[in-house]
């Protein structure tokens, strides 16, 4: 289950362990990790919320519907935020492999051709 790699992803980086969480969270038990994993069941949305909240991440990403931990906290008027959401789109209609992270060089190539794009709509 995606969900709890992802929440395990983020244990991980904060040095924590499922008990751990569960304490913090009061829906939360020792058991609920494995009755999810178990019966191939997600949590209710607002555990989901919860435990994004916690983490300061959006529930999509720890739902695996985005790769983003917090989309919201960028600048979506930014050339980077516009680059972010294309890479996204990508990913999503399976042109690019979403665990092969993209060069930098990469990233700069597609930030020339979307503004040689750009222009010729413009014109």
């Amino acid at each position: 289950m995606e969900f709890l790699e992802r929440i395990d992803g983020l244990l991980k980086e904060k040095g924590m362990s499922r008990n751990a969480l569960a304490s913090e969270i009061d829906e939360l038990n020792h058991n609920s990790f494995h009755a999810w994993k178990k019966y191939n069941t997600v949590p209710s949305a607002a555990i989901i919320s919860k435990i994004a909240d916690y983490f300061g991440v959006s529930t999509d990403y720890i739902l695996g519907k985005t790769n983003k931990k917090n989309p919201s906290a960028e600048n979506s008027g930014t050339e980077d935020a516009l680059i972010e959401a294309l890479v996204e789109m990508m990913i999503r209609l399976g042109w690019l492999n979403p665990d092969a992270p993209i060069k930098p060089e990469n990233i700069k190539k597609l930030k020339i051709g979307i503004k040689n794009i750009a222009k010729k709509l413009k014109n």
